[in-house]
């Protein structure tokens, strides 16, 4: 540790400011051992390792102070896993190498130059040149001789520095640390005093660091102003891998997955009195009115990040799910003392997801693909619970999205799914090992986002099946979604409570979902280069076999139940929507892939993923919170999806110049419903539907083979009649389908 002071003698200073304060402290390595009992007796879980700590203290004003830190790398160990695991590394640091950035002409020695150094064009072997007179001699290098067998890379082997590539060279790096901890740093000269150089601090400033943290107080004149604080901060690249067991044992010994106590600010003046004597509660309460009288002064935040790139992989026991990775994030993150909002302006560079399972993730790799990103979030304090109920919303978001990608399968939905609550199962399960007080029942409704999506050319990609070649391209033109928050059975929701006396304490977030300019074709899938990139993959799609013959809009309501971990008496999902004025054109190939995406995608049996052993479906739903599944047999609605067809024509065309019928939707509804126990019901319920003949529509009438162009037609019947064939062709339609589920 370094500290350096020196008198400041101007006057524009201030009387508290004679002082000028330098502080310099430098970790080479750091090791944590997370160590665990769990009845069993103590076991080694994690290892953790941070690599050359600078931190940097100045003050050279009265007014403000400017902290930086720097970390060269982290390593994080799996000890469950063996050492040959390429899963035992849970994260790790991507250091690049240090670029030959240097201008060796401009930084020669001008008064006892290096000739040999001059001449050698090999990069690897240049060397610290000084520009100033050195801070040692070396005769051997000034005369052009070396030492006798030793060749120039050993003799100046000392200031030689070379940077980790890899995850293996990391652990290398710090393992070899680990046994000199104590050698001297090869970054500063032996004698002092030290040569100039290009910056003041080579270690805080080498581009290969992990992160690098500038921080500047700045405390105001007036005591009665909030001082300012700027931080930024700076990512390099990182690799995360996603052990369930490990992490949530990390996450829980930093506190950052369990519950917080009660925050004392939150407690009563009544509750902090209680139990004080008689002199303890008068001067509780002058102590009180004195804060009450002093202004409240707090600190401005404004955080400025960046990360260059950060790489998750989710992993478990037999094999990895997937892969995430963000690429130049830029987030500025404001807050103002008192206020309790948090603003948040950021942008993404680019996203990707890719799926890593073996057997159905090896044709379509890339799930999800976005590039340019933009957010604006402003956030509310949620502890304070009256100005929560006063507000409309905890989170607002607006985002902005230049071009998405995503391929849907319903199994990579429910890999994902399966991941997530195995993960909150586990978290869920150590809380209650942890603590021996029951989780105070919450009973608010979830965080109220607000919510202001907006995306010019969103694709989605429905493969036929995860193995097939042939999939359906949906193009939706233009994407815009909006929400606000509503009780259940308010004008403007479709979701309906069965117990009436919570319909009015339900909170419902209803997202407005609209589709303009929605286009549906074919794709195939190529590994050579075509019209639409994934990155590892292409798609392959013929415009001109579009399946409508105009481009459609849709319009979707979704309602989410925001207080699903206290009651069940409406879905925890409800869709409705209304697609009218529809024209489809079907061949015998399009038909069979619309058929195959329905039944071997969306419709896919997922009873070996469901079914994992030791892996509850329904352990998100916690007990304490939620009385209802506590009761053996009780089955909620999960998702309530009703879609309306109104004037929705589909031609069947099993030839470019043969068609042979046109199926007329005029009033149809289609209800999908899903429940806890993974049971699904699926109704499509016809009201008016128009089935024509159209093999001879374009012959003249007498040599129609088929003078009945109409095969199925409603019939008119007044509105006092007790028989509609309607009802009956309704009631067929279920009966089917309960047949089949």
């Amino acid at each position: 540790m370094l500290l350096h002071s020196s008198n400041n003698s101007q006057e524009d200073v201030g009387e508290d400011s004679s002082l000028a304060l330098k502080v310099s402290f430098q970790l080479p390595l750091l090791t944590l051992e997370l160590i665990a009992d769990f009845g069993g007796g103590e076991q080694r879980l994690v290892d953790l390792s941070f690599m050359e700590l600078f931190v940097q203290y100045e003050q050279m004003m009265a007014y403000e102070r400017n902290i930086q830190m720097s970390l060269r790398s982290v390593l994080l160990e799996d000890l469950s896993k063996p050492k040959d695991s390429k899963h035992r590394c849970i994260m790790t640091s991507q250091c690049t190498n240090q670029g030959n950035s240097s201008i060796y002409n401009n930084f020669v020695s001008k008064s006892c130059p290096d000739l040999n150094n001059t001449l050698i064009n090999d990069p690897n072997q240049c060397y610290d040149m000084r520009n100033s007179l050195p801070d040692h001699l070396e005769a051997e290098t000034v005369l052009g001789v070396m030492p006798p067998n030793k060749t120039k890379h050993h003799y100046y082997s000392r200031i030689s520095n070379t940077s980790t590539t890899s995850s293996n060279c990391q652990q290398n790096e710090i393992r070899s640390r680990k046994k000199s901890v104590y050698e001297a740093s090869n970054d500063y000269p032996v004698t002092p005093p030290p040569s100039p150089r290009l910056t003041s601090s080579p270690r805080l400033y080498r581009e290969d660091n992990l992160v690098h943290v500038n921080v500047v107080l700045r405390t105001p004149r007036n005591q009665s102003k909030n001082t300012s604080r700027t931080v930024v901060i700076d990512f390099n690249s990182l690799d995360v891998v996603v052990n369930v067991e490990s992490w949530v044992v990390v996450l829980d010994f930093f506190g950052i997955s369990s519950s917080d106590p009660a925050n004392p600010k939150d407690l009563s003046q009544s509750t902090v009195l209680e139990g004080a004597s008689s002199l303890e509660q008068i001067y509780l309460e002058q102590l009180n009115d004195e804060c009450s009288q002093k202004p409240d002064v707090g600190m401005d935040s404004e955080f400025d990040i960046r990360v260059r790139s950060l790489t998750v992989i989710l992993n478990q026991a037999q094999y990895e799910v997937a892969r995430a990775n963000m690429s130049h994030l830029s987030a500025v993150v404001t807050t103002v003392a008192g206020s309790g909002v948090t603003d948040t302006t950021a942008s993404v560079g680019s996203f990707s997801l890719l799926d890593l399972t073996p057997e159905h993730g090896r044709l379509y790799r890339e799930r999800f693909v976005t590039d340019g990103l933009k957010m604006k979030m402003i956030k509310y304090q949620q502890s304070d619970t009256i100005s929560r109920n006063s507000r409309d919303f905890d989170v607002k978001l607006d985002l902005e999205m230049c071009s998405v990608l995503y391929v849907h399968t319903q199994r990579f939905i429910a890999e994902l799914q399966m991941f997530f609550r195995h993960f909150s199962h586990l978290q869920q399960l150590l809380g209650s090992i942890r603590s021996s007080t029951a989780i105070p029942e919450e009973t608010g409704p979830s965080m109220r986002l607000k919510l202001n999506l907006h995306a010019a050319s969103p694709v989605i990609f429905l493969p036929q099946s995860s193995r097939s070649t042939q999939l359906l391209v949906v193009d939706l033109g233009k994407l815009t979604v909006s929400n606000q928050f509503l009780t259940a059975g308010s004008p403007g929701t479709i979701s309906v409570s069965t117990d009436p006396s919570l319909q009015d304490i339900v909170v419902l977030d209803v997202l407005q979902i609209q589709l303009e300019n929605m286009d549906l074709l074919t794709g195939e899938w190529s590994s050579e280069q075509g019209q639409i990139s994934l990155g590892s993959y292409y798609v392959q799609r013929d415009p001109s076999r579009s399946m409508l013959r105009e481009k459609c809009g849709l319009q979707l309501q979704v309602e989410r139940n925001l207080m699903s971990h206290r009651t069940h008496c409406v879905p925890d999902m409800s869709v409705k929507g209304t697609l009218s004025t529809l024209a489809a054109t079907l061949s015998v190939d399009q038909y069979k892939l619309v058929k195959g995406v329905l039944s071997f995608n969306i419709g896919e049996c997922l009873d070996d993923i469901h079914q994992q052993p030791g892996i509850d479906l329904n352990c998100t739903q916690n007990t304490h919170l939620n009385p209802q599944s506590e009761e053996e047999g009780n089955v909620w609605p999960w998702t309530s999806i009703h879609l309306e067809l109104l004037d929705v024509s589909v031609r069947l065309q099993p030839t470019p110049d043969f068609t042979l019928a046109c199926v007329n939707f005029i009033r149809s509804y289609l209800n999908v419903e899903s429940y806890s126990d993974h049971s699904q019901d699926i109704d499509l319920v016809s009201h008016e539907i128009l089935i024509i003949d159209t093999r001879y529509q374009d012959e003249p009438v007498n040599r129609r083979s088929n003078v009945f162009s109409n095969i199925l037609q409603p019939m008119r019947t007044s509105a006092t009649s007790l028989y509609n064939p309607s009802d009956s062709c309704r009631k067929d339609l279920i009966f089917q389908s309960l047949q089949f589920y």
